[in-house]
């Protein structure tokens, strides 16, 4: 469960709801905020339990867990602070004339509220009850004592002129606030007039702040703010360094009326201060918590739900989108946000700057992760398409040339890593990059740079895949790809990090093998040499288009060798790389045979496994087949939206969507005996069968008692005109998509409950209010039946 950043186990919320509902006195508010520290190990920088923060969340806690809190106990009287007199001296001197000057801290609660007196007497806006740490100091002189009382506390969260001059966004802000600390309150005594005193006691303080909070709280602090009143000129400020950077706005958070603007005034405490509060925290995939059941149980919330996004608000407007866009399958936006407050709310949270197709995903890759814990092997199939937009060139920004044959077609590359099960399932989407590139082939070059436009993709895809193997450490995890990934560097990656790899060797590349005399050949040529371990019978259909091919049988020579790759010319590394080369071609040569020259981390050391890398490698082509179902059925290629940043935001809701649907399809396959109950809402398969008697598909048949994923996902397509047959028992996944996209309508036309309108009558006040509900009920009919 995720509340606010925080997210909390599923343990820990029963455990929490249990202690509310069972009633005992030895739970107070205290006592449970320390037991939530314990048990989520919530520390701060100086391991100490954070109750202070957890009291805070225990309301926003009971009521996402349908609990109430116990009582709260009343605080002890405490005496209270008295502005007693402070008169202090009377000076009218220089700053030599005082002596030594220092900013001495105030320790103890003694020390502690005399300072609070003193300021709650003699400063303009008194004494505040600040959150967070507080630091106060006294500006003593060695001849005449007491001359002036300043303090430090913790950062606001929103303070506009601080956050624009610092340039950070809201992720970086939510990191590194405790970065941040307020120049709270200042005050000289009134009988003191000593010119540039003020200043110097600022600048006094300011070199020392940075010690005392790292002692106290942990964290060095590396800028100070604070706020000055329009009446006075902050000239103070400047002599000790400061910067005016701006005003407030006049109105706190949280009031709707207007307050008093102030000017904003910011000095950096070390050199590299904006590098280090501009650094957005990295995302580790696998931290978030476990679910609990209730969550599970909704599907938008376990892909949606544990949202990185600072703003609460954009978090459950990213939920409340997914719901409606798995509801509402393959169709456009003005059709899946009918209403005018709620469209003009997707596109704008589509629009917004300050989310990322990375934070839409992020959910739905730990919940990826979830699933990949469960299987003993992954295989991460990474591969790029293009999506066209050229009829939208001219009122869509960020689009880019895809080539086309001189053509000048406008869209965008998109690069997506899908996890797979070794049955070829979907697991869920690890990875998209929709960045720019130009078209082009890749130069030797250009190969051996990491940082090029090409290599960069396939280098950052295989790293998501050992985030995701760091993730599962009990998961095998084998990133596979295409002819395009022969790229050296990957390979010299895999050998430093231990995840597999497995990708198709392209001849362009000219790979030669190291042999064991120091020679060198080409790697086509070695491994023609080897025995062959293994021949298969291979049944090739035909094709047409621009490459047309015949129906036929081929029989396939496996062969299969440990090489020792030389790197690329000039490579500054020139040790070689170790892989296993697997060669897959036809007996009988002939023109345009089928050849595959496999390059693989895993070791073949017999037939079988050489013919389990293979059926691998054929696993690659599910993701052809997932790009098929994102751009057929999702239509993402129709979207029509300002720019490409909302365009790619799009896409990350497609993308999901998209695995949901191809996942039911591998299912029925893959687990068709398993209950359809595990995977799909009891209200989908009610509403399946309303839909069968209503189309007349079936007259009085109902859903069985052990309906099996198979027969739903057969029933499913049936609302698409699907008919099983022998040579094709089970639906492609373009049926299986419009016949689930005709019973997402169906199930959000819930079946009316006669019983409990005629109930209704008996209750209702008057007559309004059971027209009302016909009303809804009547429109709700009308809407299926146009949706027909």
């Amino acid at each position: 469960m995720q509340i606010g950043l925080r997210h909390f186990s599923a343990a820990t919320v029963s455990w929490f709801r249990d202690a509310c509902r069972s009633g005992s006195s030895d739970w107070t508010r205290t006592s449970l905020s320390r037991e939530l520290c314990l048990r989520e190990n919530w520390r701060n920088s100086r391991d100490r339990l954070c109750v202070g923060s957890a009291r805070k969340v225990l309301p926003r806690l009971a009521l996402a867990a349908g609990v109430a809190l116990p009582e709260a106990r009343s605080a002890p009287r405490r005496v209270p602070v008295r502005a007693t007199d402070f008169a202090g001296p009377r000076l009218d001197c220089t700053l030599a004339d005082l002596g030594t000057v220092e900013v001495r801290l105030v320790s103890g609660r003694a020390g502690s509220r005399s300072w609070r007196a003193a300021m709650e007497g003699l400063h303009p806006q008194g004494d505040a009850l600040l959150p967070g740490g507080v630091l106060r100091y006294e500006v003593v002189s060695s001849r005449f004592g007491l001359l002036g009382l300043l303090s430090f506390a913790s950062a606001s969260w929103h303070v506009k002129a601080r956050d624009e001059y610092i340039g950070w966004g809201p992720k970086a802000a939510a990191a590194n606030l405790g970065l941040v600390v307020n120049q709270a309150r200042f005050l000289i005594m009134p009988g003191v007039r000593v010119p540039n005193l003020a200043s110097h006691s600022l600048a006094l303080a300011c070199r020392r702040v940075c010690d005392d909070w790292e002692k106290q709280s942990g964290v060095r602090p590396v800028l100070a703010y604070t706020y000055v009143d329009l009446t006075y000129s902050g000239d103070c400020y400047a002599g000790a360094g400061w910067r005016r950077v701006g005003e407030t706005s006049g109105r706190p958070p949280g009031s709707g009326g207007a307050g008093r603007k102030r000017a904003v005034w910011a000095k950096p405490l070390c050199a590299d201060w904006r590098k280090r509060l501009r650094q957005e925290p990295k995302r580790t995939p696998g931290s978030g918590a476990s679910l609990t059941a209730r969550e599970i149980d909704d599907w938008a919330v376990r892909e949606y739900c544990r949202s990185p996004l600072v703003d609460g608000r954009l978090r459950r407007r990213q939920v409340a989108m997914g719901r409606t866009w798995e509801n509402k399958l393959g169709e456009m936006i003005p059709i899946i946000f009918p209403d005018a407050a709620a469209r003009i709310a997707a596109y704008r949270f589509l629009s917004n700057p300050e989310v990322t197709m990375d934070d839409i995903l992020a959910p739905h890759l730990e919940r990826t992760i979830e699933d990949c814990r469960l299987e003993s092997a992954v295989l991460v199939v990474q591969d790029t398409t293009t999506l066209n937009y050229d009829t939208c060139r001219n009122s869509m920004s960020g689009l880019v040339e895809l080539g086309g044959g001189g053509k000048g077609v406008k869209g965008l590359f998109v690069h997506a890593s899908v996890a797979f099960t070794l049955a070829g399932r979907p697991l869920g989407v690890v990875a998209l990059d929709g960045t720019t590139r130009k078209p082009g082939k890749v130069s030797a070059r250009r190969e051996r740079e990491p940082d090029g436009k090409e290599s960069k993709r396939w280098l950052a895809g295989f790293d998501r895949a050992v985030e995701l193997a760091n993730a599962c450490p009990e998961t095998r995890v084998v990133n596979v790809c295409d002819r395009e990934a022969d790229i050296f560097e990957l390979m010299r990656r895999q050998r430093d990090t231990g995840v597999g790899l497995l990708f198709r060797a392209s001849k362009g590349r000219r790979r030669r093998v190291v042999l064991a005399d120091g020679r060198t050949t080409e790697l086509w040529d070695h491994l023609a040499e080897q025995p062959v371990l293994q021949e298969r019978a291979l049944e090739i259909t035909a094709r047409g288009g621009k490459q047309p091919r015949a129906k036929r049988r081929a029989l396939l020579h496996i062969r299969a060798a440990q090489v020792h790759l030389a790197p690329p010319r000039n490579d500054p590394e020139p040790s070689p790389v170790t892989m296993t080369a697997i060669l897959v071609s036809e007996a009988k040569p002939r023109e345009n045979p089928l050849e595959w020259m496999l390059l693989c981390s895993e070791p073949v050391n017999n037939k079988q496994q050489a013919l389990e890398i293979v059926r691998w490698y054929e696993k690659r082509w599910s993701i052809e087949e997932y790009f098929r179902i994102l751009k057929n059925g999702t239509r993402i290629e129709d979207r029509k939206l300002e720019s490409s940043h909302a365009l790619l935001n799009c896409l990350a809701f497609d993308a999901i969507t998209a695995c949901r649907v191809f996942a039911l399809s591998r299912l029925a396959r893959e687990h068709g005996n398993s209950p359809a109950s595990s995977y799909v809402v009891q209200v989908e398969i009610d509403a399946l069968y309303i839909a069968h008697h209503r189309q007349g598909i079936a007259k009085e048949r109902g859903p069985p008692a052990d309906l099996s994923i198979r027969t739903f996902v057969i029933d499913v397509a049936r609302l698409a005109g699907f008919r099983p047959r022998k040579q094709q028992p089970l639906p492609g996944n373009q049926k299986l998509w419009e016949g689930y996209a005709l019973l997402k309508s169906y199930a959000l036309m819930r079946p009316i409950d006669w019983d409990d309108i005629h109930a209704a009558v008996d209750t209702a006040e008057d007559l309004g209010e059971l027209g009302h509900m016909l009303k809804i009920a009547s429109k709700r009919f009308e809407e299926l039946k146009a949706r027909q």
